[in-house]
């Protein structure tokens, strides 16, 4: 996946992260964001994780595996709190600025694994379907991630 630049010039994004105005916990236990262009999702990690997180990006991006810079960043936490068996649940308001197709593209970089880009058989990715993100709330299945390739 080398040439992925996820992340890009940390001083010049400006990253929205937020709860969703309404977000409620859905009967699936998912996260349900109800406030029109928000996005709500919960990310897992598989049960072989033995890693320390470092940081935790999430991009759209127009197609799978991503090449080049992302269409916008959605999000960026440093030290998120995950684990096997802590899912992160992940909510973001005022997604886009106009309703646009995309995936949205998790990357959880791990301590001594990649910083622009992840480090294959270091860090970890996931990814949604692709979908409209920019109009109406945006509740995605959870997204489990895998050992980036």
């Amino acid at each position: 996946m080398r040439g992925t630049a996820i992340v890009g010039s940390i001083g010049v994004l400006a990253l929205v992260l937020a709860a969703c105005g309404d977000e409620s916990e859905s009967k699936s236990g998912l996260p349900e964001c109800t406030e029109a262009n928000s996005l709500c999702t919960l990310i897992r990690l598989p049960a072989d994780f033995n890693e320390t997180p470092d940081h935790l990006a999430a991009a759209f991006i127009e197609k799978v595996p991503p090449t080049g810079v992302p269409a916008a960043m959605a999000a960026l936490i440093e030290d998120p709190a995950i684990g096997v068996d802590k899912p992160f649940t992940l909510t973001v308001d005022k997604c886009l600025e106009k309703p646009e197709e995309y995936y949205l593209y998790v990357i959880l970089y791990v301590k001594g694994g990649g910083t622009w880009e992840p480090t294959p058989g270091k860090d970890y990715v996931g990814h949604s379907e692709k979908k409209k993100f920019g109009a109406d709330p945006v509740n995605l299945p959870e997204i489990t991630l895998t050992v980036a390739q």
